[in-house]
């Protein structure tokens, strides 16, 4: 399926996501990075104006804004922080997504409960950002593969772009299993593949 970059990005996911830049950023660090994407318009004090309906495409022209700020290697430790903020915003936001899951993790082996636990963010996904996304397991490997990808929307790139998305599959690993696994994004909408692909793999 196609990365449709007038997608909209419903207004709950928006709000996580921003408070998640403004816990690492604060305002001012927000308001710059959004007007450096163009998009000062849209939000106003970190607030999404009245009327105005924000798409995947401008999430992807904020990812690209914060490699233009901060370079590959800022950018790189600020979004995958964003992302392990955002999942805990998340599943502050929607504390029932996971309780069921929680309580069955218990008797599971480490990579069970990390699949079991993607499988929730599966489904929450399609629920709350209209998201089609699979999990695979392969030997000692998990994937988990995102079918639209609002972080590089319209955006096209040499090397893999969802840094917010593999800080917040590992804030996953280390919700389910204690410990932090490896996550490496091995494939790119933003790169012409056919999905955003994770690797996640034991440390």
């Amino acid at each position: 399926m196609a990365n449709d970059s007038s997608k909209i990005l419903p207004k709950e996911a928006l709000d996580v996501a921003i408070d998640a830049v403004s816990e690492i950023l604060g305002e001012a660090g927000v308001n710059s990075v959004v007007k450096h994407a163009n998009l000062d318009y849209l939000l106003v004090n970190g607030k999404v104006v009245d009327g105005q309906k924000p798409t995947f495409g401008d999430v992807g022209q904020v990812t690209e804004a914060f490699f233009d700020i901060y370079g590959k290697r800022g950018a790189t430790a600020i979004l995958k922080r964003t992302g392990r903020v955002q999942f805990q915003k998340w599943n502050e936001a929607y504390p029932t997504a996971l309780s069921a899951a929680g309580l069955a993790l218990k008797a599971m082996a480490p990579a069970a409960r990390i699949k079991t636990t993607l499988n929730v963010v599966k489904l929450a996904a399609k629920h709350i950002v209209h998201v089609e996304s699979e999990v695979k397991e392969d030997q000692d490997k998990i994937y988990f593969a995102a079918f639209q990808c609002p972080y590089c929307a319209g955006v096209h790139a040499d090397q893999s772009y969802c840094l917010t998305a593999v800080g917040a599959i590992e804030a996953v690993t280390k919700w389910a299993t204690g410990d932090i696994w490896n996550v490496k994004e091995i494939s790119c909408l933003a790169m012409g593949n056919k999905a955003c692909v994770f690797e996640i793999s034991p440390t």
